[in-house]
């Protein structure tokens, strides 16, 4: 970033500098505030904004007719470069039998692309300039937009049966005791006893 502004604008060496501090503070900034808008939206929705803001301001850079808006493209960006790596990761990490797998296989390709992206544009660079050089990352923005939706959240699974719930309660069918069809008083039941009304009994005189 600080080369493409010092080489392809013919800016100070402090400007290309700030150039890039603004590129980090917005990729900062858009992971430290992006996981609101992400459990909004969803994992597609930000991935293709993402991808749509990463083109915009990398075509800003590249081809801005002055250093001003070209160092805004620096800050949109940044912004949308910020969460496209870590969502991948966290999809990759969605199937817990196949998550090792996955995982290594993102962050091969995150790593195979910081090793290798600074010597291809130099490469370009030295034909084209540092500046246009930098327009092949939009066939591999354009690439990761096609392949977004393969970073869909799963549904979730539905509930399947019981294994260790408890047995359910036993009910007595209704009817009088004794009668067909009745499995008669529970032992609870039986165990109680019925009061009995009382009687009127002649009260107890003395003989006199």
């Amino acid at each position: 970033m600080g080369i493409t502004v010092i080489d392809g604008y013919h800016a100070p060496a402090f400007v290309g500098s700030l150039t890039l501090a603004v590129f980090l503070t917005a990729m900062t900034a858009a992971r430290w505030f992006g996981t609101s808008i992400l459990d909004r939206y969803g994992r597609i929705p930000l991935l293709r904004a993402s991808v749509g803001a990463s083109i915009l301001g990398l075509l800003l850079v590249v081809f801005s007719p002055s250093l001003a808006l070209a160092v805004v493209g620096a800050a949109v960006w940044g912004t949308g470069t910020a969460l496209g790596f870590p969502v991948g990761m966290s999809a990759a990490a969605d199937d817990p039998t196949r998550a090792a797998a996955r995982v290594s296989v993102v962050a091969s390709i995150g790593y195979v692309a910081f090793l290798a992206g600074p010597a291809v544009v130099g490469l370009l660079g030295n034909h084209l300039g540092v500046r246009h050089a930098l327009t092949a990352a939009v066939g591999v923005l354009a690439v990761g937009l096609l392949v977004s939706t393969a970073c869909r959240q799963p549904t979730s699974p539905q509930e399947g049966p019981a294994t260790h719930a408890d047995p359910p309660a036993h009910t007595e069918p209704s009817g009088l005791v004794g009668s067909p069809g009745s499995a008669g008083p529970t032992s609870s039941e039986a165990s109680v006893p019925t009061p009995r009304p009382v009687q009127n009994c002649p009260r107890w005189r003395p003989n006199s």
